[in-house]
């Protein structure tokens, strides 16, 4: 006998299988968790986004979407962009999408009908009316994206953390910055010097100081 389903409410969702497994991950010590951002792009839309990265830096291509790719082991994702260095100057990070229905919501619509009285005539005359009004019923899915934003950098994934909190959606947490601020990282570290933070905030805007 098929087991019977559970109701929506009483299942767990996405969201709460991703964010349980990025949470056991960080005591590990294997990622950090910079932050977070809750978009609602329309009615009853709602993407839930993570700023994660490693622990420690990575900066090889394939090492860096190998981590992204098993990053989450619990639910499979719907969609995933890989880390791409150089997209014509600008870096890629990896993202992990996944995808769920949280609920649905009826709409009404009232229609009124304007046609001309001689339009009118000519369709009734072959067997159509019109309604002054009619009404139309949907019942509408509520669609929750939940996507985990793999900065390859934990000093990168905190910088997007903190323009999440601040400023909303930047270039750096939409999830890409110029190629070569990036490479910069590398030859920083290699030559002994800071972090170069400065190359991932976002612009000013004019008249402010």
């Amino acid at each position: 006998m098929a087991k019977e389903r559970e109701p929506r409410e009483l299942q767990q969702s996405v969201l709460d299988k991703v964010a349980r497994e990025l949470v056991e991950r960080r005591d590990k010590g294997e990622i950090v968790i910079a932050g977070g951002i809750i978009d609602h792009r329309g009615f009853g839309s709602e993407n839930v986004i993570f700023a994660v990265g490693p622990s420690s830096p990575l900066y090889d291509p394939e090492e860096i979407n190998e981590f992204t790719k098993g990053l989450i082991k619990s639910t499979p994702h719907t969609q995933i962009q890989p880390f791409n260095l150089d997209r014509g100057g600008l870096t890629d990070i990896g993202i992990l999408s996944f995808c769920e229905i949280t609920g649905t919501y009826k709409t009404t619509r009232t229609y009124t009908n304007f046609v001309h009285p001689i339009d009118k005539q000519l369709m009734e005359r072959v067997g159509i009316k019109f309604p002054e009004e009619a009404q139309i019923e949907r019942e509408v899915e509520l669609p929750r994206t939940t996507s985990v934003h793999v900065y390859p950098h934990p000093k990168l994934a905190e910088i997007a953390g903190n323009q999440m909190r601040e400023a909303g959606f930047t270039h750096l947490v939409s999830g890409y910055f110029p190629t070569k601020s990036f490479k910069k990282i590398r030859e920083n570290e290699l030559k002994g010097q800071p972090f170069p933070a400065e190359d991932f905030q976002p612009p000013k805007r004019r008249g402010m100081h």
